[in-house]
């Protein structure tokens, strides 16, 4: 799946990108938080490296192509955030 989500993250990006991979059986869970970070870190790297003054414009190329995969990812673990949050924050004891 994830080479799936990468590929259409490619073809795509943005929300047509993540509305597709919602389409295809992408599923929200709470192991989702850990694979947010990681694409948060992914992002932050890619936008690093484009920094760099001696990138030459094929690398340029694939740190793009990475970037959008990333974040049509990021979006569609964000769309249902909200709701996780939710969830976490009534699950919490109640203080006395």
């Amino acid at each position: 799946m994830t080479r799936q989500i990468k590929d259409i993250g490619l073809a795509l990006g943005g929300a047509a990108g993540a509305w597709l991979i919602h389409r295809v059986g992408y599923v929200f869970s709470h192991d989702t938080v850990d694979e947010l970070g990681e694409e948060c870190a992914k992002v932050l790297f890619f936008l690093t490296q484009l920094k760099l003054s001696n990138l030459i414009d094929d690398r340029k190329g694939d740190i793009l192509a990475e970037l959008t995969a990333s974040v049509s990812r990021l979006y569609v673990h964000i769309e249902n955030l909200p709701e996780l949050i939710e969830d976490e924050t009534l699950s919490l004891p109640d203080e006395d």
